[in-house]
């Protein structure tokens, strides 16, 4: 069952459309999605996209929005009961103990000592030199702003006096390995020591090197022989000095490695996107470069075409010259053999025979018609041939 209503994760009602629907989850899409249209890249971000969709996927389609209906109908039917009302109480039980037990911030030292505790939630943390076991126990007292001081807190009991007398006085004796019982009650030596004196140790002492060291088990041993067993308070805040030094420098490396990572991430995105715009810009010339030579052979084609038709009509025009030549040559032919006449003279008296209308005698009669393709058989000083023209 849904542990949330994908109602509440569009942030619509239950009687939304389907149009609501479409704007709600782009308008989730656009809040979770970075810009320039990348994936995200966070786990946050991924887990809210996946859980929109998930949401945009259910209540989208009718069959899968019916069946969540439903399921939320018997949710809130089942949270009226008395099994409902204990199962909401085991629920919120569980979210509180899941709060409990998430991972808190890690925290990081911060020089300033107004700070609470000297430590800062949100950065990483730093890891830094070991204790010495056999060096007391160092606690931070709070003063004023950029004034940081180191005291002593003695756990050691406190020695017998001894009587005083007029002998020299002795060397004391090294301090033992073993750890000695803490006394009750701890003692915080908060001597300062003059000015005069503060400068000529630091001039005296070395300059402090950043950069961590790396000895050997016998050299940490020497080192830890050759150090004073006693401190004053102003020897602790040059050690503390010292110690924030190589904290700074370390924080500082630090910061220089990861704005190195981020300046590489930063480089590799730009890249990318150089790399995909180029992609981009590719792909559009050869858009460019295959729609120009699609129009290049359809304009071949078109060319080829128009040639083809006008061939047709030039021919076609031929034709009808010359059928219209031929008509004509047929009705000057037709007119002229129209305008012609054959006249018969009788050889007598001039008078022309063929402007009367006499029976057909046969060819030897007194007379005859004929057109002029069928000429009459010759006859002997009988029939002179005239032919007229008008």
């Amino acid at each position: 069952m849904p542990t949330q209503s994908h109602y509440k994760v569009l942030g619509i009602a239950q009687d939304a459309t389907a149009q609501d629907i479409l704007q709600a989850y782009r308008k989730m899409v656009s809040d979770v999605m970075p810009k320039y249209n990348l994936y995200p890249t966070s786990v946050m971000a991924i887990d809210k996209f996946r859980v929109v969709q998930d949401a945009y996927e259910c209540l989208i389609k009718p069959e899968t929005r019916a069946e969540h209906d439903a399921t939320l109908r018997e949710l809130a039917a089942e949270e009226q009961s008395l099994f409902g009302e204990r199962k909401a109480r085991r629920q919120v039980k569980e979210e509180e103990e899941k709060q409990l037990h998430k991972t808190p911030p890690p925290y990081v030292w911060n020089e300033d000592t107004n700070s609470p505790l000297f430590w800062t939630p949100g950065r990483k943390l730093i890891e830094g030199p070991k204790t010495d076991p056999e060096s007391a126990p160092v606690a931070y007292f709070r003063r004023s702003s950029l004034d940081k001081q180191l005291v002593k807190v003695s756990t050691e009991t406190e020695p017998a006096k001894s009587p005083v007398t007029s002998s020299p006085s002795k060397p004391s004796p090294p301090k033992p390995t073993h750890q000695r019982a803490p006394s009750a009650q701890a003692i915080a030596l908060l001597t300062r020591p003059p000015l005069a004196q503060t400068q000529a140790v630091a001039k005296v002492r070395p300059a402090i090197s950043t950069q961590p060291s790396y000895a050997s088990q016998q050299q940490q041993v020497q080192r830890q022989q050759q150090q004073p067993q006693y401190l004053h308070g102003w020897q602790y805040t040059l050690v503390a000095a010292e110690y924030l030094a190589k904290q700074h420098a370390q924080a500082r490396a630090l910061e220089e490695k990861h704005r190195q990572q981020v300046e590489n991430e930063r480089a590799r995105l730009l890249h990318d996107l150089e790399k995909r715009k180029r992609a981009v810009e590719k792909e559009r010339r050869q858009k460019i470069l295959v729609d120009q030579e699609v129009r290049r052979r359809l304009a071949e084609k078109e060319q080829e075409m128009a040639a083809k038709l006008a061939e047709r009509m030039k021919v076609q025009e031929e034709m009808e010259r010359e059928q219209e030549r031929l008509r004509l040559k047929a009705e000057k032919k037709a007119k002229r053999s129209s305008s012609k006449q054959v006249h018969w003279d009788a050889g007598f008296d001039g008078t022309p025979l063929g402007e009367y209308k006499i029976p057909d005698t046969g060819p030897y009669g007194s007379g005859w018609w004929s057109e002029p393709e069928l000429l009459p058989r010759p006859r002997h000083n009988v029939l002179r041939k005239r032919r007229v023209y008008t």
